[in-house]
């Protein structure tokens, strides 16, 4: 069985100011996308704060405790890093949005 080497998450993409309001006449924070170490969504709406998707992160990495591993479609990712393994981006504020979780 191959594993994953530990990866660091991408936190360093966001801005600095990600989940702040910006600085622009509309005030709007930007937004936070998680994606799994397959690249996909983990959850189907942004988060309004990172703080927000790290906590969703621990949740989502519980739904694989009883399995006992990630599956990448490579590899086997053992849990204790599993929560290294993915991708926070910053997702553009959307005018009309204001459903996001967090």
């Amino acid at each position: 069985m191959k594993t994953h080497p530990k990866k660091q998450h991408h936190a360093s993409k966001l801005p600095a100011t990600a989940g702040q309001p910006s600085q622009d006449t509309k005030h709007k924070a930007v937004k936070v996308n998680v994606l799994s170490p397959d690249g996909f969504p983990i959850s189907p709406e942004p988060f309004k704060s990172i703080r927000a998707a790290k906590k969703y992160v621990r949740e989502w990495v519980e739904g694989y405790r009883q399995q006992g591993y990630y599956r990448h479609k490579d590899f086997f990712i053992p849990l204790d890093i599993l929560h290294k393994c993915v991708d926070y981006e910053a997702v553009p504020p959307d005018e009309d949005d204001d459903s996001s979780q967090g």
